[in-house]
């Protein structure tokens, strides 16, 4: 299972886009059965907090987000 965690952190490392926020590294837990990712700080906050405070986005607003 924690293989599977490792491809899915290798697939977040060959993002390059300027919407995506960029992976940093990635580190085993104390555990060895699980990992944490490091990604680059959002300052913008998240889009669900985002969304909470704007409320519903009309389809243009939606689009410009997500494009």
């Amino acid at each position: 299972m924690i293989y599977k965690v490792y491809k899915e952190a290798d697939a977040l490392r060959k993002l390059n886009h300027p919407n995506i926020i960029k992976f940093k590294m990635t580190f085993p837990l104390q555990d060895l059965s699980s990992i944490a990712i490091v990604m680059e700080y959002a300052g913008g906050g998240e889009l669900k907090g985002y969304l909470q405070k704007r409320g519903r986005l009309d389809e243009n607003e939606a689009f410009e987000i997500f494009h």
